[in-house]
C-alpha cells in the first residue's frame, strides 16, 4: 500500500463516523420537523358548543344542587325541582330550534317559559325558601344589569 491509499484509508475509517453522525443529525432534523409539521397540521377538536353558549347553558341536575344547597331543599323538594328545571331546559332548547323571525316574539316565548318555571318552582318551596329564591333572582338580575348596562359617559 503507498502513503495515498494509506490516507484515503485512513479517511475512510474516519468517514463513516462522521457519515452517520450527520445522517443521524439529518434523520433527528427530519424526524422532528415533520412531526412538528404534523402537529401543525392537525386540526384542533371543536368544542361542544362555544364559550358563550356554554356559559348560558343551565344544568338541570347543578341547578338542582345549586337550589338544594342555597335554599336548604329537603330531598324530597329537590325530587319534585329537578323535573320542573329539566322541563324548562328542554323547552328552552325547542325554542332555540324553532327561532321565531321576530326576536320579539321569541324574547316573550323565554320571558313566559322562565315566569312558569318559577310559578312550578314557587308550588315547591315553603315561605322562607320562597323569599331566598326571590332575594336570588334580585341579585341576579342586579349583576346582569351591571354587566349590560352601557359604562356613564364621564361628566365635564
Amino acid at each position: 500500500m503507498s502513503a495515498d491509499d494509506q490516507t484515503v484509508v485512513g479517511r475512510l475509517d474516519i468517514d463513516p463516523m462522521k457519515n452517520l453522525l450527520k445522517s443521524s443529525v439529518i434523520a433527528l432534523s427530519l424526524v422532528m420537523s415533520s412531526g412538528l409539521l404534523a402537529s401543525a397540521q392537525t386540526p384542533e377538536p371543536a368544542p361542544a358548543a362555544p364559550a358563550t353558549e356554554q356559559h348560558h347553558r343551565h344544568s338541570p341536575s347543578r341547578e338542582t344542587k345549586m337550589l338544594t344547597k342555597k335554599l336548604s331543599l329537603t330531598p324530597e323538594q329537590a325530587a319534585q325541582v329537578q323535573p320542573i328545571l329539566t322541563d324548562r331546559q328542554a323547552r328552552m332548547d325547542a325554542l332555540k330550534t324553532s327561532t321565531p323571525a321576530d326576536p320579539q316574539a321569541r324574547r316573550q316565548q323565554i320571558k313566559a317559559l322562565m315566569q312558569d318555571t318559577e310559578q312550578k318552582l314557587d308550588a315547591v318551596l315553603n315561605d322562607q325558601q320562597k323569599q331566598q329564591f326571590s332575594e336570588m333572582k334580585s341579585e341576579r338580575r342586579h349583576k346582569h344589569h351591571e354587566q349590560t348596562a352601557p359604562e356613564a359617559a364621564p361628566s365635564l
